[in-house]
């Protein structure tokens, strides 16, 4: 068994790889493609290494460009119509001062703005979140507790 699969290895060519990064790259995203591409050149490394091959096919393969995600960022009027449906009492004029830095958001409020948007604060920030929400429970704390923004 042991020598059908070291006679397979010997048999793949660069061609074969290039097939088999065609096919694979109609099914997984860019950041998959190059990861498995990496993997792919390593094992061929370890075969060389080994003695089972004299050359890596994989080695001429190209990494797909990975495109930034465009951000999309709602308009005021959008944003607060979302915020004015989820309870907070604010304006369009109230956002264009938050965006202005005339107001400003208190970091407790932050936490119900992060959920009527719909982003997830851990991608910003390495807290314990657990712990916050638990806080904020045990405290029994509601969005009317929470003043959206403040006139500095």
């Amino acid at each position: 068994m042991a020598v059908a699969v070291r006679d397979r290895r010997r048999k793949v060519s660069p061609r074969d790889c290039e097939l088999w990064l065609s096919r694979y790259q109609q099914r997984y995203s860019p950041s998959v493609i190059n990861n498995s591409i990496g993997t792919l050149r390593a094992i061929f490394d370890q075969a060389i290494g080994s003695g089972a091959r004299f050359n890596n096919p994989a080695a001429g393969l190209s990494r797909v460009k990975i495109r930034q995600k465009r951000l999309e960022l709602p308009s005021q009027s959008i944003l607060a119509a979302k915020l004015q449906i989820a309870g907070f009492d604010i304006s369009r004029s109230g956002v264009s001062k938050i965006e202005a830095r005339l107001s400003y958001v208190h970091d407790k409020a932050l936490l119900y703005l992060a959920e009527v948007l719909k982003y997830r604060c851990r991608n910003s920030f390495r807290l314990d979140h657990r712990a916050i929400e638990s806080t904020i429970l045990s405290r029994n704390l509601k969005r009317r507790d929470f003043d959206l923004h403040r006139s500095m």
